[in-house]
This record gives structure tokens, sequence and C-alpha cells, in this order.
């Protein structure tokens, strides 16, 4: 089953968003500003997302993505894994 749903057309500060959904698989094109609420009330699920593909990195393509990743990972830590070796001052060079 496939199916395109246009969630927010084009504002003067945000691009249109569009949810292309195919099997259950969710692709998402677009996240502006109040992405994440158009989102659920037209009662898709974040789970469901296979991926989010942007047109552009300006605002308003994305700004709808902190308020996304915020929710998705409000049930789980978020852990972050780093070597020490990035973070040591000697591999820092001058200019």
């Amino acid at each position: 089953e496939v199916s395109l749903k246009v969630l927010m057309g084009r504002g003067y500060d945000a691009t249109p968003s569009v949810v292309l959904t195919i099997n259950d698989a969710i692709y998402v094109i677009n996240a502006p500003s109040h992405f994440y609420r158009a989102f659920c009330e037209n009662h898709f699920l974040k789970e469901n997302i296979k991926y989010i593909f942007l047109t552009s990195i300006e605002p308003h393509s994305i700004s709808g993505l902190p308020s996304f990743f915020a929710d998705a990972f409000r049930s789980a830590p978020l852990t972050f894994k780093y070597s020490s070796e990035e973070f040591n001052p000697t591999n820092i060079k001058s200019f």
C-alpha cells in the first residue's frame, strides 16, 4: 500500500512537509516548524519512520527536527560515545 500526504504547505518561513508511506514504512520530506505536531495530528507513528529527507539545511526545512528528536528520546536517556583521544588538548593545532 502506498500513500502520499502533504502535512504542511509552503509558508513564508517553512517549506512543504510531505509524508510518503510504503507498506507501513514512513518517508518524510522536510521537517519545518510544527512538523511534529502535524505528524502526530495525522496519526502517524514515529516508530515507522524509515528516513527523513531534507531539501535544504536551512531553518525553513529543519526547524521541526529538535522537537521531534526531543520527544523520540524522552523515554530513553541519550548516550554518547567518544574517544578520549578526540578531546585530548595535545591534538589541538594552532593556526
